[in-house]
Order: C-alpha cells, then structure tokens, then sequence
C-alpha cells in the first residue's frame, strides 16, 4: 500500500511536456545548449509528438550547425504542426546549411 501511495505521490510531481519545454527554453536563453537539449529530449519521451520541443530542439541543434538534427525536428514539426509560425522561414535555410555541409564534407574525402 504504501509503494502505491509513494508511487501516485512521485508521478504527481512528474515533468508535464510543457514544463520540460519552459526549462529547455530557459537553458537555452541562458547558453546551456547541452542542458536544452536534455530539457527538450526528455519532453519528446513523454510526448513524442510534441511540435514545440521539436521545434526548440532544432534551434538548439541549429546553435551547434547540426543540420540534420535541424532538418529532421523541424520537419517533424511540419508534419504535426504544418502552420508552425515561422517553419516556411527558416526550414528553408536549415536544409540549405545542411546541404552545403554534405557538400563539403563529400569534397573532403
């Protein structure tokens, strides 16, 4: 009896998406990519839907020029979210950068 009371009390206090979003958002502002990152992949475990952590999780990528990471969350993002403000902008951009990486890697081998 007591584990399931300990139980229910624990899952109470359990991160919800949106307040493991507003600590990825918070890390990030504060240049804690890394910690972000953590914020928003913990987010996705719980709702891996969820278009606001994917969204956030390529401009952390995009912060470290991982471009595939940035391509693959943002269009995620598009996939469950298609009128995400502001996706037409910069996932035009992202794939660009990614591109032109892929390119000069290729030239380097």
């Amino acid at each position: 009896m007591l584990g399931l009371i300990l139980s229910l009390c624990l899952s109470a206090f359990a991160a919800t998406p949106e307040a493991l979003l507003a600590e990825g958002q918070t890390k990030q502002r504060a240049g804690d990519t890394t910690g972000a990152q953590a914020a928003y992949e913990a987010c996705l475990a719980e709702a891996p839907d969820h278009p606001g952590c994917h969204w956030e999780l390529g401009w952390s990528h995009w912060t470290k020029g991982e471009w595939d990471e940035v391509v693959r969350h943002w269009e995620h993002t598009k996939r469950v979210k298609p009128d995400w403000p502001e996706l037409d902008r910069y996932l035009p951009t992202a794939k660009d950068h990614r591109d032109v990486a892929a390119r000069l890697r290729a030239n380097r081998q």
